[in-house]
């Protein structure tokens, strides 16, 4: 086509700011619409593994985010009472597939792929209700009864997508697995070395500790409670859960802003079976949310921005670029939301037969199992025979 593709984005989470980054940089008019009144970094840390780190540098944003993120050495497990169960190297993660992992602050991230964009391309404050699309385009209609039209649309909407039943036709499926209390504390309380990822694991509950910079410590606490909220607050809940656990933990516990601690449900997407229809695709948690057992959910999203960016830049026709997409992005995904669900089951003693084949492997000297399935991971990704020299920002 003579003029520039134009592509509108429902979500400015990591997986819609990604997209507008990446395709802004094939040549795209690219509008990204947001239903929050203001930009805010959704949960707290994250941890990019090395998938997700080379996606920091194909995107062009990793020099900066590098000054800030700390350099992780080991993952720690620890029992309720403090007591070491098995230490890992990511150090040797790291050789082998030649890139380190980004501990980071969720705010630090966004703000990197912001950077990136003109602000003007991100309209704050309205919600899409509907999508509707023709032979000549797409239209994103908002709840003002704004309308915005465009060539292609990218839901990246989170994971209750409401674009996502435009290509579902609302047949997709959440599936719930526990709840999670999450967000910052100064990292000055030393409850973790700063090169370490602790985790607290016991009795189906896990504490997870780490170091993002800044004198900020990521936490984020996971348990299967029974019944509601507790009424009387985070605290008390977290007091409840985790009474008798270590100093640590009940520092933590103390310590944290109530007002600022999130606690949020967490739940995964059954695989679909198309992620594409006709002028609409989907990326990110709108695609195939995941639980975070396995640090993969921003990660996945970066990856969809890449690769559909490519597609779209190697072909003139928008439906077979989305098809090839579409190909490309539904097994790598599936397979690790599969493998997260699997992880989460074992590790939160969700299902009892795996709890005890993943208890007797923490405790095994020869496992490196978590490891092993990040470097699975990194290695049936698009980005893994990107050369370790790169410049940022080249790899779409």
């Amino acid at each position: 086509m003579s003029r520039p593709l134009r592509v509108t984005i429902i979500g400015a989470g990591i997986g819609g700011l990604s997209a507008a980054v990446a395709l802004r940089k094939i040549g795209a008019d690219v509008t990204v619409v947001e239903r929050a009144p203001e930009l805010r970094a959704a949960g707290a840390g994250i941890c990019m593994w090395p998938n997700g780190a080379q996606a920091l540098h194909a995107l062009g944003i990793a020099n900066p985010l590098e000054m800030v993120s700390p350099i992780l050495h080991r993952v720690c497990y620890r029992d309720q009472h403090g007591r070491v169960i098995r230490e890992m190297s990511i150090d040797k993660l790291t050789e082998l597939v030649g890139q380190r992992p980004f501990p980071l602050a969720r705010s630090d991230l966004q703000a990197a792929l912001l950077s990136r964009l003109d602000p003007a391309l991100v309209r704050l404050g309205g919600a899409c209700v509907s999508v509707e699309q023709d032979a000549n385009g797409v239209r994103a209609v908002l709840d003002d009864g704004t309308e915005i039209a465009s060539d292609l649309l990218v839901g990246a909407d989170g994971i209750r997508s409401v674009v996502r039943n435009h290509v579902t036709g609302g047949t997709d499926r959440l599936r719930y697995h526990y709840t999670t209390w999450l967000g910052l504390v100064s990292f000055g309380l030393n409850l973790t070395p700063p090169d370490t990822f602790t985790f607290h694991v016991q009795d189906s509950k896990r504490v997870g500790l780490l170091n993002v910079g800044d004198d900020r410590l990521y936490f984020f606490f996971d348990a299967v409670p029974s019944g509601e909220a507790n009424p009387d607050g985070v605290r008390a809940e977290l007091r409840h859960h985790f009474d008798g656990w270590c100093s640590e933990v009940t520092t933590l516990v103390e310590a944290l802003d109530e007002a600022k601690t999130n606690r949020l449900p967490v739940h995964d997407l059954d695989p679909l079976a198309s992620f594409v229809n006709g002028r609409i695709v989907l990326i990110g948690d709108a695609a195939h949310a995941t639980t975070p057992t396995l640090g993969q959910g921003g990660a996945l999203a970066m990856e969809d921005s890449l690769v559909l960016a490519r597609h779209l830049a190697e072909s003139t026709d928008y439906g077979s670029a989305l098809a090839s997409y579409d190909n490309e992005r539904l097994m790598r995904t599936r397979q690790v939301v599969l493998a997260s669900r699997a992880r989460t089951a074992a590790t939160l003693g969700i299902d009892n037969t795996s709890a005890q084949t993943w208890q007797k492997q923490l405790t095994d000297d020869a496992s490196q199992d978590f490891l092993e399935q990040l470097v699975d991971i990194h290695r049936a990704g698009p980005l893994a025979a990107w050369p370790h020299d790169r410049q940022e920002g080249v790899a779409t």
